[in-house]
């Protein structure tokens, strides 16, 4: 599934992306980073988290940057979030690993 975006006519943009491809949790961290940019509504349906974006004062010519940006950040995040589910058990072993008692 790949994302899409719509321009609205009061100047704002509606991103659909797909749950099955990114985590509910990614989305609000990439979402966190970009509330000094811009305003961002989140809602979601049966199968995609819904954003719209709403330009702050003095952004109104570069929301569409903003979402590309989003984007990309989004993919970072979604990243992060695989890697530390991955590396999960191996980071416990390591911080137990000084814990442990000698016998």
């Amino acid at each position: 599934m790949k994302e899409w975006a719509e321009g609205l006519s009061d100047g704002s943009i509606r991103l659909s992306i797909s749950k099955t491809l990114y985590d509910p949790e990614a989305v609000l961290k990439t979402s966190h980073l970009f509330t000094d940019r811009c305003y961002i509504d989140i809602g979601v349906n049966d199968n995609d988290i819904v954003l719209f974006f709403k330009p702050k004062e003095g952004t109104n010519g570069v929301l569409q940057s903003i979402v590309d940006d989003f984007l990309n950040e989004l993919i970072d995040q979604q990243v992060r979030a695989i890697v530390q589910r991955e590396c999960h058990e191996i980071r416990v072993q390591i911080i137990r690993r000084p814990f442990r008692q000698s016998t």
